[in-house]
């Protein structure tokens, strides 16, 4: 059923060089304010969604379902340290001689669902560190305590006793804080129908707010500031450090290109590499230059990202002028891995899955009007044509295309009629 020809290479290379000659790279510049003060929520679709203080929130906790994951803000001043000497039925004999050898966690910045209060689990598989799961009231109940410390190497430090109560069936979290002594003693309960849609619902312990610090309208990444393991060439040891960097929002996907000329880049080769990465962007596309005192980008580092609306970017930054203004220069391009492409006024094609299952058939769906006799070709990277088939479409319906025999890279579905030509790329990993 398969065969390999050669004659389709050319056409494969036009339509491949048409696509590249009219995809156009977009400008576009963010402004964080004098220290990285302020957070910029972006859309790659639809440009700057909003902006935020970095320190309006000390704790954030997650609103998707079956989670509990709580984050700190760190580089508001946040840190959490483990209390070795008790559970909840300590709290009023909270102890804290010799807490400078306590544990001290941070947030996991590459998974999303791993923040400071989970980072420790322990041993059964429903206790997720701040907490266990009651699988009869579907709440999350806590048992452990923490100390934090507040405004953290600030003349204004304090520290605090503190434990979230539970999580409730809603995604409700309560909190209990006091200070060492026991006076100020608060439960708070940060509600989700606050949050709404929101990824995250935040809290301000010491204000006692619940800020809505990301914008209503969807936004795809967040530049902003967090701790990130970094080389202490004074102790010679790793330790968090705040750096700048871009965070992706959930359901975004992110690969890292590195070492590939930008006029040279088939997005295509890159899409099975997009992973749900939290800082997949990250701070390392910027290095800082000691001779010349200036931040510098990175030629050979471009990011293939998949937006909150699964259209897929190429993205790139050129330009980042530090701490002064936090002014940074990027740019975008919207390519053609979107799962749906257009046949002239009438067809629309889509196929899936993509990328595709080893071994199994794709599917093609079509929303043809009437009867159209056409011709569908699945093409190799090197052009070469490894299945074909002449097909009568009859209206809205559905195609199976065999995949049996292919290994594993980057294919184009076209599909030929009357004189125009729709492709499609696909990947079977």
């Amino acid at each position: 059923m398969f065969r390999v020809k050669t004659t389709f290479l050319a056409v494969c290379c036009m339509f491949m060089s048409a696509t590249a000659a009219t995809a156009q790279w977009v400008n576009d510049s963010i402004q964080m304010g004098t220290g990285y003060r302020n957070e910029v929520f972006y859309s790659l679709g639809g440009g700057t969604r909003g902006t935020t203080p970095v320190v309006d929130w000390e704790l954030a906790h997650t609103q998707v379902k079956m989670d509990n994951c709580i984050r700190a803000n760190h580089v508001a001043g946040v840190r959490v340290i483990l209390y070795p000497k008790g559970a909840i039925a300590d709290w009023n004999k909270f102890d804290t001689a010799g807490w400078q050898s306590w544990r001290m966690v941070f947030n996991n910045i590459n998974k999303r669902e791993l923040g400071a209060f989970n980072q420790q689990k322990g041993p059964g598989m429903w206790d997720f560190n701040w907490g266990i799961y009651n699988s009869s009231t579907h709440e999350v109940v806590g048992d452990s305590m923490y100390l934090l410390i507040l405004n953290a190497s600030s003349p204004t430090q304090i520290f605090r006793k503190f434990y979230p109560v539970k999580q409730d069936v809603s995604g409700n979290l309560q909190l209990r804080i006091s200070a060492l002594d026991g006076t100020g003693d608060t439960t708070m309960n940060v509600l989700s129908a606050t949050a709404g849609t929101r990824a995250y619902k935040y809290v301000h312990l010491q204000k006692k707010t619940q800020p809505l610090r990301e914008p209503a309208e969807s936004w795809d990444v967040v530049f902003t500031q967090y701790f990130a393991p970094t080389f202490d060439p004074m102790s010679g040891k790793t330790i968090p450090y705040p750096v700048m960097g871009v965070e992706a929002n959930q359901g975004v996907l992110v690969a890292a290109i590195r070492g590939v000329e930008r006029s040279a880049i088939d997005p295509g080769n890159w899409k099975s590499q997009a992973a749900d990465d939290l800082t997949g962007i990250g701070s390392n596309w910027k290095s800082f230059n000691r001779s010349t005192n200036k931040f510098t980008c990175k030629d050979s580092l471009s990011y293939l990202v998949k937006s909150v609306d699964g259209q897929y970017w190429l993205l790139y930054f050129s330009r980042f002028d530090g701490n002064a203004t936090g002014k940074i220069i990027f740019h975008k391009q919207q390519t053609n891995l979107a799962s749906v492409q257009g046949f002239g006024n009438t067809l629309k094609l889509s196929l899936y899955p993509n990328p595709a299952i080893p071994g199994r058939a794709v599917v093609l769906a079509t929303d043809a009007s009437g009867h159209r006799e056409v011709k569908l070709q699945i093409t190799d990277a090197a052009g070469r044509t490894v299945y074909t088939a002449n097909r009568t479409l009859k209206g809205l319906e559905q195609q199976e295309l065999p995949t049996v025999g292919l290994g594993s890279g980057s294919y184009f579905l076209s599909l030929t009629a009357e004189g125009k030509k729709a492709v499609i790329p696909f990947l079977i990993p």
